[in-house]
């Protein structure tokens, strides 16, 4: 029987409904809930618009990536990524790529099959 993963992450492009799953999962799951944006944010001590107004798109993209790096490190957690972040979560600031390990910035990949029916409602099973 395979090792059941330490962590679930879960990514997309802006509004395909990451942060109306992730709680779900977690709750279901009993693990905690891990928001990137919410990493971001408070790193910067502001939201995230005013990062892109003030800052640019390069800062942001360098906070989103540590606000990956820590939310992987974490076990038994569900990772909302805020957007879509690059695949080889480089920073911007810097030629070289982050090292991810197979699977990317959280480890391996592998599914761990279904945990029950959800709605936007909540959990619809026992």
């Amino acid at each position: 029987m395979p090792d059941r993963p330490s962590r679930i992450v879960l990514t997309g492009f802006s509004g395909t409904g990451k942060s109306l799953v992730a709680p779900l999962i977690a709750q279901r799951l009993g693990w905690e809930l891990v928001d990137t944006d919410a990493l971001v944010e408070q790193a910067a001590g502001r939201p995230i618009a005013d990062i892109f107004a003030r800052d640019g798109e390069a800062r942001f993209r360098d906070l989103e990536a540590d606000a990956v790096r820590q939310a992987c490190a974490r076990q038994n957690a569900v990772v909302a990524v805020g957007s879509y972040p690059r695949p080889t979560f480089m920073k911007t600031s810097s030629p070289a790529p982050v090292p991810a390990g197979p699977g990317g910035p959280c480890g391996p990949v592998s599914p761990i099959g279904p945990i029950g029916p959800v709605s936007p409602c909540g959990p619809a099973g026992p």
